[in-house]
């Protein structure tokens, strides 16, 4: 009896505000494999081009994609442990702290809503003239700005100015000075 394999790795990459998913498929089958001298002595002669395999039906090509952080509002697979979250009254927003990260250096913001989608930006720690910190991310002239009290957005006007409501945003403070 023969057993047929098929490995799949998928990988997602950030990309600026989306999000890029690739499907990658190994067969080991079909792999490369090393010619093995037979007991006569004489090579066996190698085919040039493998038939295709009966597994290279098992990829279904149709397969949907996992969500998208912009769709869902969750932390990003490469920056997958949240930081501090919050919500006011429109919006929630996420921190989240890169892979192995031990400093708020390496944060992605997710903020927006489920009907507007949310974004996704890296971000930057800041500190005010006060000693207070802020993140901040900005894509396509819009500036987010997240502080321990809320929310701000600006383009070329205010478009949110708005308090946490829920989460623990004040805890920023906490791991920017930590």
């Amino acid at each position: 009896m023969r057993t047929v394999g098929l490995i799949a790795v998928a990988v997602i990459v950030v990309l600026g505000a989306g999000v890029g998913i690739g499907l990658f498929a190994f067969n080991p089958q079909t792999a490369d494999k090393a010619p093995v001298a037979e007991s006569t002595g004489t090579p066996k002669a190698q085919p040039s081009e493998q038939a295709p395999s009966p597994s290279d039906d098992l990829v279904n090509e149709d397969t949907e994609a996992a969500p998208s952080p912009g769709e869902t509002g969750e932390c990003p697979v490469d920056a997958p442990d949240e930081l501090v979250s919050g919500e006011t009254q429109e919006y929630k927003v996420k921190l989240c702290l890169y892979e192995g990260a031990a400093s708020a250096d390496h944060v992605t913001y997710v903020g927006g809503n489920s009907e507007n989608g949310f974004t996704v930006l890296p971000a930057d720690m800041n500190f005010d003239s006060m000693g207070n910190p802020y993140l901040e991310a900005s894509s396509g002239g819009i500036r987010y700005v997240v502080d321990p009290k809320g929310l701000y957005v600006e383009g070329s006007e205010v478009i949110v100015d708005q308090e946490w409501i829920r989460g623990n945003m004040q805890e920023l403070y906490d791991f920017a000075t930590g």
